[in-house]
């Protein structure tokens, strides 16, 4: 390994020993590592990562996590199945790109206050078309991005796009072709009716819907209502409510 290469795997080690210990509950109880003779045992066994910036206190962790701590997680954790950042503002499509190529059990992807755009969005579409769930808040990802998830990542039950310029176009795109969809959420987005009509008409699956801050009005609302007969939680800002408890 080259001199750069160590580097980086101590970084990626650092961090996510100094996250394992003031923040255990970032990473999912999925392996046994008491079976792990040592770290890169312990890395290879992994199977969830979520790397979690909240507070002053965790600053040095934030400025450790960039592009190459994200691509040597992607190396030595190939068997993930789930990854998250939140907080993580160096991270770009870069990092992202390296998670697509080398993680092929990727079933969910969480990425919060990244720099991530539609370029990264594409390369997991791309390369991850089993992906099964998806949250997305405050990226800069478009419609293009949101499109091509759709078009490959059919098998999606979960979607969340949360202060994004996301639009009914990405929206109706996701619709058409995820249909299993059980809960989305549209907070803070420009999408209107055109949009939550598509969901109503196509997601029959659907239990849970979030539309705070949308152009949504009581047309699509009610139309979700009367076609989603799974539908337990409906949250937007005037209703704010269940269904179960008789909203329907």
């Amino acid at each position: 390994a080259t001199a750069e290469e160590k580097k980086a795997k101590e970084s990626v080690r650092a961090v996510l020993q100094d996250l394992m210990a003031k923040k255990p509950q970032n990473f999912a109880p999925e392996y046994d590592a008491l079976g792990c003779d040592d770290f890169d045992a312990y890395l290879n066994s992994l199977v969830c990562v979520c790397v979690e910036i909240n507070g002053d206190d965790d600053s040095v962790v934030a400025d450790s996590v960039d592009d190459k701590v994200v691509e040597e997680v992607a190396k030595c954790c190939s068997k993930l199945e789930e990854f998250g950042l939140v907080g993580t503002t160096k991270v770009s499509d870069s990092g992202i790109q390296e998670i697509a190529n080398r993680c092929s059990n990727l079933k969910a992807i969480t990425l919060i206050d990244t720099k991530v755009t539609d370029i990264g969005i594409q390369e997991i579409a791309s390369r991850r078309g089993n992906l099964e769930a998806m949250v997305l808040e405050n990226a800069k990802v478009t419609d293009i991005g949101i499109q091509e998830i759709a078009k490959r990542c059919s098998n999606l039950t979960e979607m969340y796009l949360m202060d994004m310029q996301v639009t009914d176009i990405g929206v109706q795109e996701i619709a058409k072709r995820c249909s299993n969809l059980t809960e989305v959420s549209l907070e803070c987005t420009e999408v209107t009716n055109i949009g939550v009509m598509e969901i109503a008409n196509r997601c029959s699956n659907l239990k849970g819907i979030y539309l705070f801050k949308t152009k949504v009005t009581d047309i699509s609302v009610q139309e979700l209502m009367n076609k989603c007969t799974k539908l337990k939680t409906l949250l937007d800002a005037k209703y704010n409510s269940r269904i179960g408890d008789g909203l329907r």
